[in-house]
C-alpha cells in the first residue's frame, strides 16, 4: 500500500534525447514502447507505474500544465539524453483528474496523459490537515476558539485546522448555560466534532442540539450532552466511554451494547420505555428515572451501588442479585412488592408512592434513611435498624411503628395516628 504523502508524487519519465540520424534530417520523436504514454496513479502515490524511454532528433518543449502537475526540466536544448521528473500534488479533491503532458519535438509531438484518481490504493480519501474545518454552527465555533476553554487554535488565525483538531488532547467544553438552553439560543449543530479524534471528554449541555454523533471521536472516556433536545445519540463506536450523561433530552431509545466500561449512567427525563443495560456489567451508578419503563432488568450489573428508577411504570422490581447496592431509590412506580433482603449494604431506600402493602427492611441494618410514604403499608418493623436517622413514612394506614429498645429518630415524618412501640 503506498503511504499517503503531503508533498509531491514523482513519476519518472526517461526520455533518449536529439540523435541526428544520417539519412533524415527532420526533427522526430520516437517512443519504444507506445504503452507508457497513458499513466495512473493513486491519489497518494509517490512513483508512476513505468518509466518513458523517448528518442529525439532536436530541441524539445513541453505544453503547459495544471497547478497540481509539473515536469522538471520543462524543454531540452539539444540532442542528447533527458530524464524528465513529474510531480503531482497529493490529490485532496475527491475526485480523479487528468492532465496531458505534451512533448514537442519541432513538427513531431508526443502525448503523455497522467490521470491521478481521488483515493488511495486502499480506497481512502486522502485528508488535507492543513486545511480549515468548516463549523456550520457559529456558536459552537465561537466556544472552540474561546481561549478561557481551550488552546485548541495554536497559531492564533481564527480558525482551526484539521491538524489542530487532531493533535488536541483534552476536554472540550462547549456547555451553555441553562438560560440558553431555555429560550433555544444554545448550540444546534457540533458538524465538525468528528475531527477532534483525540478528546477524551466531551461537554455539550445546555445547547439545542437534536442529535449527536460522537463515532469518531473513540477515545471518549466522558461525555455530559444533557439538557439539550436530543433524539439521537450515536455512542455505539464509544467503547471507552465511563461516564454518561444525556438526560433531559428526547431519547426514545439508547444503544449501550458495546460500552461495557460504562460505569456511571444517567438517562434521567427522557421518553425511553426500554432500557437494556445487560452488557454493562461495571456499571455502579444507573439514574434511569421519569421515563416510561415497565421493565429493568439490572441482574447483570452486580456491582451496581447505586439505582435511580423513580417515576416510571415499573410493576416488579428485582435487586436480589445485586448485592453492592447502597442507594436505591424506586419510589412513584406501580410496585406492589420490593424484596431489599439481599441487599445488606443498603443505607438509602426510597419507595414512595407505591402500592406496597409491605415492606421488610429487618435484613438491612446499615439503613440510615427510608422513605416509604403514599403506600398501603400496614405495619412497619425498623427495630434492627438501629443506625436510622431519616424515616418518613406519612400517607400510609400504619398504626405502630416498631423500633427497638431506647431507638431515637433524628428525622422523621409520619402521620398522625402512627406511633412508635418498643420491642
Amino acid at each position: 500500500m503506498k503511504k499517503l504523502i503531503s508533498g509531491f508524487l514523482l513519476l519518472t519519465v526517461l526520455l533518449t534525447g536529439c540523435k541526428k540520424e544520417d539519412s533524415i534530417n527532420t526533427p522526430s520523436i520516437e517512443i519504444l514502447d507506445s504503452s507508457q504514454f497513458t499513466q495512473q496513479v493513486f491519489a497518494d502515490q509517490t512513483q508512476g507505474e513505468s518509466e518513458l524511454v523517448f528518442s529525439t532528433t532536436a530541441v524539445w518543449t513541453t505544453s503547459e500544465l495544471p497547478d497540481w502537475l509539473s515536469i522538471t526540466p520543462d524543454n531540452g536544448s539539444g540532442a542528447g539524453d533527458y530524464t524528465v521528473s513529474i510531480s503531482l500534488l497529493v490529490n485532496y479533491t475527491g475526485e480523479d483528474r487528468s492532465a496531458s503532458i505534451l512533448i514537442s519535438c519541432k513538427e513531431t509531438t508526443i502525448t503523455v496523459n497522467v490521470t491521478q484518481m481521488s483515493v488511495t490504493e486502499d480506497g481512502s480519501v486522502p485528508v488535507d490537515k492543513s486545511a480549515n474545518i468548516n463549523f456550520p454552527d457559529v456558536l459552537f465555533k465561537q466556544r472552540l476558539l474561546d481561549k478561557s476553554r481551550h488552546s485548541i487554535d495554536t497559531n492564533d488565525d481564527g480558525e482551526i485546522s484539521i491538524a489542530e483538531a487532531e493533535n488536541y488532547a483534552s476536554e472540550i467544553n462547549v456547555a451553555g448555560t441553562w438560560d440558553e438552553y431555555y429560550n433555544e439560543e444554545g448550540i444546534k449543530d457540533l458538524t465538525g466534532i468528528a475531527y477532534f479524534k483525540n478528546i477524551t471528554e466531551l461537554d455539550c449541555a445546555y445547547n439545542n442540539l437534536t442529535s449527536l454523533d460522537v463515532s469518531q471521536n473513540t477515545r471518549l472516556t466522558s461525555l455530559h450532552c444533557y439538557d439539550n433536545n436530543l433524539n439521537t445519540l450515536n455512542i455505539e463506536k464509544n467503547t471507552a466511554l465511563i461516564m454518561l450523561y444525556c438526560g433531559s433530552n428526547e431519547l426514545i431509545s439508547i444503544d449501550l451494547d458495546q460500552n461495557a466500561e460504562l460505569a456511571i449512567l444517567s438517562c434521567v427525563d427522557n421518553n425511553l420505555s426500554s432500557l437494556d443495560v445487560s452488557d454493562n456489567t461495571a456499571l455502579e451508578y444507573l439514574h434511569c428515572e421519569y421515563n416510561k419503563l415497565t421493565t429493568l432488568d439490572v441482574s447483570h450489573n452486580t456491582v451496581l451501588e447505586l439505582l435511580n428508577c423513580e417515576g416510571n411504570n415499573l410493576s416488579s422490581f428485582n435487586v436480589s442479585p445485586n448485592f453492592a447496592l447502597k442507594s436505591v431509590h424506586c419510589g412513584y412506580n406501580n410496585l406492589s412488592s420490593l424484596d431489599v433482603s439481599q441487599n445488606t449494604a443498603l443505607t438509602y431506600l426510597s419507595c414512595d408512592g407505591n402500592n406496597l402493602s409491605s415492606l421488610d427492611v429487618s435484613q438491612n441494618t446499615l439503613l440510615k434513611s427510608l422513605y416509604c410514604v403514599y403506600n398501603n403499608l400496614t405495619s412497619l418493623d425498623v427495630s434492627q435498624n438501629t443506625l436510622l436517622e431519616y424515616l418518613y413514612c406519612f400517607g400510609n394506614n400504619i398504626s405502630c411503628i416498631k423500633v427497638a429498645s431506647g431507638q431515637t429518630i433524628a428525622h422523621e415524618g409520619k402521620d398522625e395516628t402512627a406511633s412508635y412501640c418498643e420491642e
